[in-house]
């Protein structure tokens, strides 16, 4: 199939044998085609234009390239084209006299005028395009073709241009008022396109409303080196008002400038005293302190407001910024440093506590809450460093509500808490439970104390016997027994009334505890020297230390038994018989009479009926 004669082109110049296939021609010309006429137009080929016109697509853009560049036989050619379409025509018409302002080309823009006549805006337009690409002699000719039309939007686009020649050429023509609006609105442009090309010098040369316009659209924008310029220009001519600007506006300005890293111009409009940015510099110092930016908080801290930087030192303790809190507590009041202790305290950053503490008011609820959470996680030197600042009340009430307990039922919980801290075996919270327990009850105590006994905690057994109570301590005496704890025993002893102790020390002679014996013997009989009381279980002691040759057992508890029911003699050894018959004048009679059961039952009440006193 023979090629269509617009596509017979490219593929002249293949090779013969490829010439052979036709498909292949028709492809190559079909690639090479082009998709639109507008460069053709725009080269001024009007031959080759007409002869594709109907074939392949065009835009507005081919008569406004070729009127551009000058072609008028084009741009006439193509405009009678479209005589059928007046509106189309008109359209085109526009975009061929903006392209001829453009390029400068006056016979075109000449004889568009003599075919249509532009409304007010094409002609700005027209005159915008011929200022920014320089074409002085179109700009007067549109100026006195169309009185002025456009001469502001052709002014600003010159200077934003930098056409010196035709900003000259308006400036000369207009009056004062349309140059102000024009170097107004081109210097908000340059604000906006952060271009500081002859920044200063037009802020020189406009006014205060439009510097101050410009300045805001550069923050907002943020446009740095533009609101550099001007912050600049601004101290030097005191043109700019902060109130004017809009405070809202500054705000968020210093606070993209910590997001955007730009100390630079932050410092610049904290120097602006006039300014008042003391309305936004709490919400940029809050976003400098939870991105650990120090070189913005010590800025920021010249403008703030006292109540700002409470919010910013918590902002900083929730960010756990060490060196931020550092240097932000000291500026703030004792309740901010009170609110900050307790967060950190609730964040377990025991740092900043530290750091925190010397600020905080003397028994404030804060240092109480941070003790709860320094117990109730474990951290008893801090513990120990928060409950100075505290009253007696919070420090008990911290300590028991750490352990899951209200104060307000008293000794009761109090005593619970403390057995609690001690079931799940923290002892030291137990010891410091115990020195601040006011309310702290001695039965409570004296099962804690049992509680330590029983896992061979004799630490804690003798830092608690000062307060114990109750049958915890014989519990604990007990065990101490059975381990042995001499010096133990001895502490637990003194708590202790004479029947326990005779108790104690029977349990002991039965295991042949010879050694514990020695020492409840001593105190038996030191107790039994402030009483005339007896207890009649001593007998069943005494017995079986003369039968184990416990010579120095019997010495000591002898003369302390009733003599009618002691008959200790029959099973002793030969030593300590001698001394018994030396010392016990009726024991020798009574050798061969029958041996009485000793006393001994297990109900201790049962014993304190056993038990005289005078």
């Amino acid at each position: 199939m023979a090629s269509p004669h617009y596509l017979q082109g490219v593929s002249k110049a293949l090779s013969e044998r490829v010439q052979a296939l036709p498909h292949e021609c028709n492809a190559v010309n079909l690639f090479a085609m082009p998709s639109t006429l507008d460069p053709i137009a725009r080269s001024g080929q009007l031959q080759l234009f007409r002869e594709y016109f109907d074939v392949i697509p065009r835009t507005s853009k081919a008569i406004a390239g070729a009127a551009a560049e000058g072609h008028l036989h084009v741009v006439q050619w193509i405009y009678t084209q479209l005589s059928g379409d007046k509106m189309k025509q008109s359209a085109w018409a526009v975009e061929a006299f903006k392209g001829a302002a453009r390029g400068g080309q006056l016979a075109v823009l000449e004889w568009l005028k003599s075919e249509f006549e532009p409304s007010f805006e094409d002609t700005e337009d027209a005159a915008v395009e011929a200022a920014t690409h320089g074409q002085l002699v179109v700009v007067q000719w549109l100026m006195e073709e169309y009185d002025g039309a456009g001469d502001a939007g052709a002014l600003t686009a010159a200077v934003m241009a930098d056409q010196r020649d035709v900003e000259e050429y308006l400036i000369s023509i207009c009056d004062d008022e349309t140059c102000l609006d024009a170097l107004g609105a081109a210097l908000i442009a340059k604000a906006v396109e952060n271009d500081t090309d002859r920044l200063e010098e037009l802020s020189e040369r406009c006014s205060e409303l439009d510097v101050q316009e410009a300045l805001e659209d550069a923050i907002e924008c943020d446009a740095y080196e533009v609101v550099e310029v001007l912050w600049r220009s601004y101290h030097q001519g005191g043109q700019v008002d902060g109130y004017a600007i809009g405070l809202s506006v500054l705000s968020d300005a210093l606070t993209r400038t910590v997001i955007n890293d730009r100390v630079d111009v932050a410092a610049i409009s904290i120097e602006a005293d006039c300014m008042n940015l003391s309305f936004g510099v709490g919400d940029a110092l809050k976003v400098a302190a939870a991105t650990n930016r120090l070189d913005f908080v010590r800025l920021l801290l010249t403008k703030c407001m006292p109540h700002d930087v409470g919010s910013v030192l918590v902002a900083a303790v929730d960010h756990g910024h060490c060196d931020i809190v550092h240097i932000v507590y000291e500026r703030c009041d004792q309740y901010a440093v009170g609110s900050a202790l307790e967060k950190a305290a609730s964040s377990y950053r025991w740092d900043i506590v530290e750091t925190l503490y010397e600020g905080c008011e003397e028994g404030c609820r804060h240092v109480r809450d941070a003790l709860e959470h320094a117990v109730a996680s474990g951290e008893l030197e801090m513990a120990k460093l928060l409950h100075r600042k505290c009253t007696q009340y919070d420090i008990e009430n911290a300590l028991y509500a750490a352990m899951g307990h209200n104060r307000w039922c008293g000794a009761l919980t109090i005593g619970r808490a403390l057995e609690k801290a001690a079931s799940q075996a923290r002892w030291e919270l137990v010891e410091l439970m115990y020195d601040n327990g006011a309310g702290l009850g001695g039965y409570a105590v004296g099962d804690v104390l049992a509680e330590a006994a029983s896992i061979g905690r004799w630490d804690v057994v003798q830092y608690l016997q000062d307060k114990a109570k109750g049958y915890g301590v014989s519990r604990a005496l007990s065990k101490a027994v059975a381990g042995e704890e001499l010096s133990t025993v001895e502490l637990l002893c003194v708590k202790c009334n004479l029947l326990d102790v005779a108790v104690t020390m029977d349990e002991a002679a039965m295991d042949s505890r010879w050694c514990v014996v020695q020492v409840l013997a001593k105190l038996y009989v030191e107790k039994i020297a402030a009483t005339t009381g007896k207890v009649y279980l001593i007998e069943r002691v005494l017995e079986r230390a003369a039968a184990e040759g416990q010579l120095g057992i019997v010495k000591l508890l002898y003369d302390k038994c009733d003599d009618s029911s002691c008959y200790v003699g029959v099973r002793a050894t030969p030593e300590v018989r001698e001394f018994l018959a030396a010392n016990c004048g009726g024991l020798c009679a009574r050798e061969s009479q029958p041996v009485e059961a000793p006393f001994y039952v297990d109900d201790l009440s049962s014993y304190q009926s056993k038990v005289a006193f005078s």
